[in-house]
């Protein structure tokens, strides 16, 4: 019996390119994130904006996952001595929505 993993890289060469492109794409995304995320941070701690309409589904993929990305973001400005004065998190369908005031 052959096993199906060599079938499809015999037959099916370009399966494993396929497969080898999504896990990339899939990187870069984390990659793409990441970045995202350090932007927002930077702005949160320097911008001379004070207030902020964040739609967290821009930054994580499981958007009910949204409490721990609160909760690492304030954690990350508290420890950049600024304040967080108002925080309140809109949950909608598809979305979530943090709006929040700082004082730096």
């Amino acid at each position: 019996m052959i096993n199906f993993k060599l079938y499809i890289g015999i037959f099916y060469p370009s399966f494993s390119i396929f497969k080898r492109l999504i896990i990339l794409i899939y990187n870069l995304k984390s990659v793409l994130d990441v970045k995202k995320k350090d932007d927002l941070i930077y702005d949160l701690i320097f911008s001379e904006q004070a207030l902020f309409t964040i739609d967290i589904s821009e930054y994580i993929d499981d958007i009910y996952q949204y409490k721990e990305f609160v909760q690492e973001i304030k954690r990350i400005l508290r420890k950049s001595k600024v304040k967080v004065s108002e925080s309140d998190v809109v949950i909608g369908s598809r979305t979530v929505i943090w709006k929040l005031k700082v004082n730096k």
